[in-house]
């Protein structure tokens, strides 16, 4: 896709973003009164959810009626893959947004082609939000981000995610491995917030032993363009089923790749 076009289309998904966290931060202001819905064990849903991704659908189809959508609650993978996509997560980080807890966001990334081609996260209690363009670096607000240049395991802080979808064991044999190795580790509760602050330089790396493909769209992008490395594309089984993620500073993604025991692309 043409840059110019690409930093347009980067423009009005920040601008969606923002005006969805404006929903989002009334619905946190009175979550209280939110009904709550369980999709799974710590797998919650509520009103909100759907009213900013509804939001967020509404107003980006308008930018090119022939892009399709991807987002968690209302848009499953469509069957033509041939356009490019918008992938939503409407927030990330649910249970912490409904518990009062401040991480949380919302993800916004457009993929072409078997990859992410921008990505926006927007933290709104925070009000701090977070872009990339493929080939145009990674920014939060106006200032350029840049993945830490950490180059050992005994001075890294690693940010973790436990998923429900796949047995305790990996992450547990992986965090016995991280501690043994020396690093510090963080559990967010947010996979995306977690994983842009790997762009940011706040944390050296991010790992997951799995998430859906609009957890970690966005932030792949930003990460890639902060000078970090993930360790997935999004190719259709990817968009489809999901899987482990791994996104590090470029000197501890090769040996956190072996030392997690999942596969890199």
């Amino acid at each position: 896709m043409d840059p110019a076009r690409l930093a347009s289309l980067s423009q009005a998904a920040q601008a969606a973003a923002q005006s969805a966290g404006q929903i989002a931060l009334d619905f946190f202001s009175k979550r209280e009164e939110l009904a709550i819905e369980k999709k799974g064990p710590q797998d919650l849903v509520s009103r909100a959810d759907r009213e900013v991704e509804e939001y967020l659908v509404k107003t980006l189809a308008v930018e090119d009626r022939s892009f399709g959508f991807l987002a968690e609650e209302t848009h499953p993978l469509p069957d033509d893959l041939s356009n490019p996509m918008w992938i939503i997560d409407p927030i990330d980080g649910t249970t912490n947004f409904l518990r009062g807890l401040p991480a949380w966001c919302i993800s916004i990334a457009l993929w072409e082609e078997g990859r992410t081609v921008l990505g926006v996260i927007y933290d709104p209690v925070g009000k701090e939000l977070f872009t990339a363009v493929r080939g145009q670096g990674a920014f939060v607000g106006a200032r350029r981000m840049r993945c830490s240049h950490t180059t050992s395991l005994t001075e890294a802080v690693v940010a973790i995610g436990r998923s429900r979808r796949v047995p305790d064991e990996a992450i547990l044999r992986a965090l016995d491995r991280l501690t043994t190795e020396g690093a510090a580790f963080r559990k967010m509760g947010s996979a995306a917030l977690a994983s842009t602050y790997v762009a940011a330089g706040r944390v050296d790396a991010y790992l997951e032993m799995h998430l859906n493909a609009w957890d970690m769209a966005a932030v792949a992008c930003l990460i890639e363009e902060a000078g970090g490395k993930v360790n997935t594309g999004f190719d259709e089984a990817v968009l489809k089923d999901g899987g482990p993620f791994l996104a590090a500073a470029p000197d501890l993604f090769g040996p956190l790749l072996a030392l997690s025991g999942i596969s890199g692309i």
